[in-house]
């Protein structure tokens, strides 16, 4: 099995960070939002329920710098969703957020072009971290030998 690294740091913004949101559950969705609007670094400019509603919103006047999208979605997933933005808008990277850590999940991702990607059930500080090392490094990367097989 291979080992996925990664190193998470903070580094200070001189700029709002635009973020996209896509997250079919509205709980988690509004309180991820409440959580990054609560620091003076980010700024949730797009939401969504699904990819199609995403997509729908999306043009290159609006697309967010950053796009934290869920996997299991109904009407358009987050593979359906990666695949159609790195055909289209390429320059958005994508942060792949799952309640499981996959590796199948993982690398049909970051295939897609995902740059990082987050468990549901991460502390914040990791959270933040993972988004700022996006936004810094293009990518973020971590260590974690404890990748299961669990299904989305």
């Amino acid at each position: 099995m291979p080992v996925i690294y990664v190193y998470h740091q903070i580094h200070l913004v001189n700029t709002l960070i635009n973020i996209g949101l896509v997250e079919d559950h509205r709980l988690l969705r509004k309180s991820i939002k409440s959580m990054l609007e609560s620091n003076s670094c980010f700024h949730v400019s797009m939401e969504a329920d699904n990819g199609k509603e995403f997509i729908e919103l999306l043009s290159p006047a609006t697309q967010p710098e950053i796009i934290l999208l869920d996997i299991q979605m109904p009407v358009m997933n987050g593979f359906e969703t990666a695949a159609y933005l790195k055909e289209h808008y390429p320059a958005i990277k994508v942060i792949a957020l799952s309640l499981f850590k996959n590796e199948t999940s993982l690398l049909n991702m970051l295939n897609l072009g995902a740059v990082a990607y987050i468990t549901k059930n991460e502390e914040p500080e990791a959270f933040i971290n993972t988004i700022m090392e996006v936004h810094n490094n293009g990518y973020s990367i971590k260590k974690d030998e404890n990748m299961s097989n669990k299904v989305n």
